[in-house]
């Protein structure tokens, strides 16, 4: 952020006083003092009017990984936060698709973090599972 400035009118010609108000970029600094310097009342960022708006929506297609019988197996050795964000997505808008994710193994999201996998599947309703899992599933048939 940078600070507007403006000059004063004393002696020292050229001498700079910092007023409280930061600003996001040069440009919004020289405009807001050039608005300060013919006395022209303005509204910086105030808080109070926020105006609402929505991303556009963009349309992706999503390819499964595995498919047995009418069940979607997602297989994930890392589940970064575009995964995450793109399966709660999917999940959301086809809940009539049975998809389950198949972890390699439980682990924190991300470095440092103390949710694990299962605890963020859990919290936003993804059913899972862990590959050895998967694999007795396979081994007993019961897929």
């Amino acid at each position: 952020m940078r600070t507007i400035t403006t000059r004063k009118r004393r002696l020292g010609v050229g001498e700079l006083q910092q007023l409280k108000q930061k600003t996001r970029s040069g440009l919004e600094s020289q405009t807001l003092d050039l608005l300060n310097a013919y006395k022209i009342p303005y509204q910086y960022e105030p808080k109070d009017k926020k105006i609402e708006w929505h991303k556009p929506i963009t349309y992706h297609k999503y390819l499964p990984d595995i498919i047995i019988g009418g069940k979607i197996y997602e297989i994930k050795g890392y589940f970064d936060k575009m995964s995450r964000d793109k399966m709660v997505a999917i999940c959301e808008q086809h809940p009539h698709l049975d998809i389950t994710i198949v972890f390699q193994k439980d682990q924190p999201i991300r470095k440092g973090s103390k949710t694990m996998y299962s605890d963020f599947c859990q919290k936003k309703g993804l059913k899972f599972m862990f590959i050895e899992e998967f694999k007795q599933m396979i081994r007993n048939n019961k897929l």
